[in-house]
């Protein structure tokens, strides 16, 4: 194709410079995404355009887009999507990186519904092994989710991408009105809460989300609206997996109930934790493994609550009180030898 086919790339004089042949891929909020031949080496690769359309949101969307950059040109792995190089200025920003040949998680969860429980813990050891990078590098990735997992088609190999929001030692990333930021369906509740910020343990959470839908075809916390999404986080109970101890073994089911505990303490302390415990979730061995239980806080909590409630509060003593006379009237009478 023609450069010219694409009008939005005409004012692109450096992308245009160096690449032509161009064919879309997707576009988003952030701009667009296409593939071209880079010109000096004669091969097709994916270019992601930063499309400057609000003015007001300029220096932060490139500020943004400038760090994408830099934490994909530190990370060199296997499952981390390769950067070819980069260019930004006022007047246009884009990078090249390797072209995926493969569909997204997203697509391929879509397709089947359901993933078996080998599938499932390959593809959780390949975004883990990237996470571990992605942490040795000091950062989190903090969008996780199945639309930034790319699988591809040769080899099956994990490639995570997007790593726009994602923060390092040397960044801060906030919207503009500085509330949290993520994918709603799974967004770590220490995030939503702003009880803790963004660590390991905010990754590690939404890999569990994701191996649940993965197995389930379904996200455990939905509604009708973001805040009904975001207490499901905060406060609901992960919906029990179906067919566990049937066909999906339950040390799975385990793992995913610890990634996705509410307290980030009482998750994996790291992927490299989580990697070891996916890499014997499904031997045999483990089959007579009970189910993993997080402490009974919540049963306290409640426990205390009820005390703490004002109804329960009088009945109580107002039973203790009747309790109390009723004894005392006995005595007396005991006493006059009525009884």
């Amino acid at each position: 194709m023609e450069n010219n086919d694409f009008k939005e790339l005409k004012r692109f004089s450096n992308l245009q410079k160096h690449f032509d042949s161009f064919e879309r891929i997707g576009s988003g909020g952030y701009g667009y995404v296409y593939s071209g031949i880079f010109k000096k080496r004669g091969k097709r690769y994916a270019i992601k355009i930063l499309n400057y359309k609000d003015d007001e949101r300029r220096k932060a969307d490139r500020y943004r887009f400038e760090n994408e950059i830099a934490i994909l040109t530190k990370i060199k792995h296997r499952n981390i999507v390769k950067i070819l190089g980069s260019y930004s200025s006022d007047a246009e920003s884009y990078y090249a990186m390797e072209l995926i040949q493969g569909n997204s998680l997203k697509s391929i969860i879509a397709k089947n519904k359901k993933l078996n429980p080998e599938d499932v813990v390959n593809y959780a050891k390949e975004i883990c092994d990237g996470l571990i990078a992605v942490h040795a590098a000091n950062i989190v990735h903090r969008d996780l989710k199945p639309s930034n997992i790319l699988i591809t088609n040769d080899t099956n190999t994990v490639k995570l991408i997007d790593f726009g929001i994602s923060l390092s030692e040397t960044s801060l990333r906030v919207t503009e009105d500085n509330k949290a930021v993520g994918s709603v369906q799974y967004i770590a509740p220490e995030i939503l809460t702003r009880s803790a910020p963004p660590s390991a343990q905010t990754d590690i959470y939404a890999l569990g989300i994701i191996m649940y839908e993965m197995l389930t075809g379904n996200v455990p916390f939905s509604g009708s609206n973001h805040s009904e999404i975001m207490l499901g986080h905060i406060n609901a109970e992960l919906p029990p997996i179906p067919d566990v101890n049937v066909t999906i073994p339950q040390p799975l089911e385990n793992i995913i109930i610890k990634c996705t505990a509410k307290e980030p303490s009482r998750r994996y302390v790291s992927a490299t934790e989580l990697y070891k415990d996916l890499e014997t979730c499904l031997d045999p061995r483990r089959a007579g493994e009970k189910k993993l239980t997080l402490d009974d806080k919540k049963n306290k909590s409640k426990n205390k609550n009820i005390f703490q409630n004002k109804a329960f509060t009088i009945s109580f003593f107002s039973v203790g009180a009747l309790l109390i006379a009723i004894a005392v009237v006995l005595l007396v009478l005991l006493l006059k030898g009525v009884l």
